[in-house]
């Protein structure tokens, strides 16, 4: 066994990536937050291809920041010798990196995305380790590995990054949210689903926007955004339908599996890795989720 392998210890659940199966798994530190859009649109397609080309049963991305600097994590669930591989072509990912250009960008809630942090373009190898608690365990965390690469698809697919998160992007989270909650959980649980939304990220909207006459000042000119944009889900080659129906299925399986974790839980996980990957931070989801509760009815 080779170093390398040695360092990418098998964490895969083998209902699903199969035994003797390794993740392979880097964070890519574009060296800004208003670089992450960009960063997808070249490091995902890239990563697909090498999902592809192995046959890989898994991958998918999550986006990050802590004090090490805002970065993408990439993850690809492959045979030992792959991963060794794929290591070796780290280099292509930071001359990608490198080439990234862009300004700055406008966010849906001022000052919800850190500042300050490390500015370095960069590439880490780490270790996968499954948030098997989170998804009600091996089989659970299978199950939403297997969604989430469904949802890196759609993703590449949509060219979701090149749409503008003010408000183009914005408007299709709107509609999606306010489709798959009552098809996941039936209209009677909505205002519940939306009141436990808020109590899970409300504080992060609230440390952003502490006074409420600018939170209602930034409710309107969203809503306003949002309207103007038209129906920004023509402008998708798949329809965020798609994944309405693929988060209610999982979330079936879930149920006839007997995934530990209460139903709407874990849609309140798999909505939130949803608009991580669409690029809205913590206090942007519960934004929209409280303009999809209040001012948009699902159609």
């Amino acid at each position: 066994m080779t170093a390398i392998q040695t360092t990418y210890a098998r964490t895969a659940p083998a209902g699903f990536a199969g035994p003797g199966t390794d993740w392979w798994y880097v964070r890519a530190y574009p060296g800004h937050a208003d670089l992450m859009d960009d960063a997808t649109r070249v490091l995902l397609p890239w990563l697909r291809a090498q999902a592809a080309g192995a046959g890989a049963p898994a991958w998918y991305f999550t986006r990050y920041f802590d004090m090490t600097g805002h970065h993408l994590r990439l993850r690809l669930a492959c045979a030992p010798e792959v991963a060794d591989r794929l290591h070796e072509r780290v280099p292509e990912i930071l001359g990608m990196l490198h080439e990234l250009r862009g300004g700055p960008a406008e966010r849906l809630v001022p000052g919800s995305v850190p500042t300050g942090l490390p500015s370095v373009r960069r590439v880490r190898p780490c270790l996968y380790a499954p948030e098997l608690a989170k998804y009600g365990g091996p089989r659970g965390a299978a199950l939403a590995e297997e969604l989430f690469t469904a949802a890196c698809e759609w993703y590449v697919d949509n060219d979701l990054a090149g749409l503008a998160p003010l408000y183009d992007r914005a408007a299709v989270a709107v509609a999606f949210m306010g489709a798959l909650v009552p098809a996941a959980l039936g209209v009677g649980q909505v205002p519940a689903f939306w009141a436990a939304h808020r109590r899970q990220w409300g504080l992060q909207l609230r440390m952003s926007v502490p006074r409420p006459d600018d939170l209602r000042a930034l409710l309107s000119r969203a809503s306003a955004g949002i309207r103007a944009a038209g129906d920004a889900r023509a402008r998708l080659r798949r329809d965020v339908g798609e994944r309405v129906d693929a988060v209610a299925a999982a979330l079936d399986r879930a149920g006839r599996e007997g995934n530990p974790v209460e139903r709407p839980v874990l849609l309140l996980h798999y909505l939130h890795m949803e608009m991580n990957r669409w690029g809205f931070v913590p206090a942007e989801e519960c934004l929209l989720g409280i303009l999809v509760a209040n001012q948009f009815p699902p159609k």
